[in-house]
C-alpha cells in the first residue's frame, strides 16, 4: 500500500520519518555503500541519500557535495516524493519547475537529476536516491531499472534499521514495564488480552501466556467481585471514555485482592479505538482497612451481630422495593429478667447471656436475614418474603430458646425469657420509622401481658 503526501497524510509522513530516528545518527556505511555503487554505475559527479522533512532536505549519505542540508522550497526530490514514482528531469533549465532555482543557476549547477522514492516500513515516501549531473542527460530504461533496484536496496536498508531499533526499543519497554510494580493490561477492541508486564503476572499470578486471547473478567472476576463495578466499567468503555473503579480480583490460586484499575481506550490516526491500556494498583491492604472500620461501623462487638446504624440503613433500603405481595417483617426482641442476671451475677455474666442469645438468634434465622442487636439486652431480625404463617411459626421458635439455660464460665445457670413484637410492610406500616414503631409498641404489649410475642395487627383485633 501507497501513501500519497496529500495533507491530510502529510503529519503521519513525517512522523514515520522521525520514528526511523536517521536524522539524528552519524553516517552509516550501509548508505555509504549504496551511494559508491551508484557513482560507479551511473558515473555521475552527485550521488545522494537524502530525507525529505517538514522544512528542509537532508541529505544523509553524499558523493559530491559538502551540501547537508538543503530549503524544501528548493529541493527536487520533494518533487519526487510527490509523484510518489521515478523522477526523472534530462534539463533543469528547460524545466519550469527548476530553470531559475539557485541549485541550478549556481552551485552546484544541477541539469541532470533522477530520483527514486524510498518509502518507511509502512509504505510513506520519506525520501529519495539521486544521482546528479552537471550537464543535461537521457536515462536509459536499463539504467532506470538500476537505479530502482538500488533505491530498493536502500529501501531495505532503512526497514532492518526500523526493525532493529523497534526490537531494542521493545526490550527497553519490557525491562522498564518489568521494573514498574504497577500491574500492565494491554487488550484489543474486543477486550481480549494481548500482552501483560510482570507486575500484572505477580499480582494475578498468570503468565501472559495464560492470558492471551482471554477477556480479563473471565479469569480476574470471582464471586465477591461487585457486579455494581462491573457495570460501571463497562459503561465507561461502552462511551469510550477512561475507565476506573476499585475492584476485586482473585489470582490464579483463587485469594483475592484489590486493585484500583484505571485505563484508556488506545486510538488510531482514524480516531478508531484499537485496544486498551490499563493499569493496576494492588490496594489489599487499603481496601481491607477500610472494610475493617466499615465492619467495626456495623457491627455489635459484644455479639458480632450487626449494631442499630447498620439495621436502619438496610431498613431504608429494603422498605422501598417490598411489594405488596412480598411481605417484610420486622421482629424487636426484648429478653426478660436480664437485669437479674447483671444484679446476681455481674456485667460479665450478662455479657455471656447476650452472647449465647445473639448465636441462638443466628442458629434459627437464615443467612439472608438481618439480625442485629439494639443496644442493651434488646434484638431486631427482619426478614423478606415472610407470610403470617411464617412470622408465628419464628416467634415460636424464638420462644422456645428461652427454655434451655446459659451456662455460665463460673460453672452457674442462668434462666432467661424473652417478649416479641412484630410489625409488617406494607400491610401495618410503610415507613421504616413507623414499622419500628409499631414492631416497639408490640413487644411491650407481649411484656406486659406475658404472652410471649404480639404482632401488632393483633392488637386491633
Amino acid at each position: 500500500m501507497q501513501h500519497s503526501t496529500s495533507t491530510e497524510n502529510e503529519v503521519t509522513r513525517l512522523r514515520a520519518l522521525q520514528e526511523l530516528g536517521l536524522l539524528d545518527l552519524p553516517d552509516d556505511d550501509r548508505f555509504d555503500r549504496i551511494t559508491r555503487l551508484a557513482k560507479t554505475l551511473f558515473d555521475t559527479p552527485i550521488v545522494f541519500i537524502s530525507f525529505v522533512g517538514k522544512e528542509q532536505q537532508f541529505l544523509k549519505s553524499s558523493i559530491g557535495t559538502d551540501i547537508t542540508c538543503i530549503p524544501k522550497n528548493l529541493s527536487f526530490c520533494r518533487y519526487a516524493i510527490e509523484q510518489n514514482r521515478l523522477m526523472i528531469v534530462e534539463d533543469a533549465l528547460l524545466d519550469e519547475r527548476f530553470k531559475t532555482n539557485p541549485l541550478v543557476t549556481g552551485e552546484p549547477y544541477i541539469r541532470f537529476y533522477a530520483g527514486a522514492v524510498l518509502r518507511s516500513y509502512d509504505q510513506y515516501a520519506i525520501g529519495t536516491l539521486c544521482i546528479v549531473d552537471t550537464k543535461p542527460r537521457v536515462l536509459t530504461e536499463h539504467e532506470q531499472t538500476l537505479l530502482l533496484d538500488l533505491a530498493q536496496g536502500a529501501q531495505n536498508e532503512l526497514h532492518l534499521h526500523y526493525m532493529n531499533a523497534l526490537q531494542q526499543e521493545n526490550k527497553r519497554l519490557s525491562w522498564i514495564s518489568g521494573q514498574i510494580s504497577n500491574g500492565v493490561l494491554y487488550t484489543d477492541v474486543n477486550k481480549r488480552v494481548v500482552w501483560c508486564n510482570e507486575g500484572f503476572s505477580r499480582l494475578s499470578g498468570y503468565h501472559i501466556d495464560e492470558l492471551r486471547g482471554k477477556k480479563p473478567s473471565e479469569v480476574l472476576q470471582g464471586p465477591e467481585t461487585s457486579n455494581k463495578t462491573i457495570q460501571k466499567l463497562r459503561r465507561q468503555i461502552d462511551k469510550g471514555w477512561p475507565f476506573e473503579a476499585d475492584i476485586l480480583n482473585y489470582n490464579k490460586s483463587g485469594k483475592a485482592y484489590w486493585v484500583h484499575l484505571y485505563g484508556v481506550p488506545l486510538r488510531g490516526d482514524n480516531g478508531e479505538i484499537f485496544g486498551y491500556i490499563a493499569i493496576q494498583h494492588d490496594v489489599t491492604a487499603k481496601m481491607n482497612r477500610y472494610l475493617e472500620l466499615k465492619k467495626l461501623a456495623y457491627i455489635d462487638e459484644l455479639t458480632g451481630l450487626a449494631n442499630r446504624r447498620y439495621l436502619d440503613e438496610r431498613l431504608d433500603q429494603l422498605i422501598t422495593p417490598v411489594s405488596l405481595n412480598n411481605q417484610l417483617a420486622l421482629f424487636i426482641i426484648d429478653l426478660n429478667g436480664f437485669k437479674r442476671i447483671n444484679d446476681t451475677f455481674g456485667h460479665p455474666a450478662g455479657d455471656e447471656v447476650l452472647a449465647e442469645v445473639a448465636s441462638r438468634l443466628i442458629n434459627v434465622t437464615k443467612q439472608e436475614d438481618i439480625t442485629a442487636r439494639l443496644g442493651g439486652d434488646e434484638f431486631a431480625i427482619v426478614i423478606s418474603d415472610i407470610t403470617q404463617y411464617q412470622v408465628t411459626q419464628l416467634c415460636e421458635r424464638l420462644l422456645k430458646l428461652c427454655l434451655e439455660p446459659v451456662l455460665l464460665e463460673t460453672g452457674d445457670e442462668v434462666s432467661f425469657g424473652m417478649s416479641i413484637g412484630v410489625a409488617r410492610y406494607p400491610e401495618d406500616a410503610t415507613t421504616a420509622k413507623a414499622l419500628f414503631h409499631l414492631a416497639d409498641q408490640a413487644m411491650f404489649q407481649a411484656k406486659k401481658n406475658e404472652t410471649g410475642a404480639s404482632i401488632h395487627t393483633e392488637l386491633n383485633e
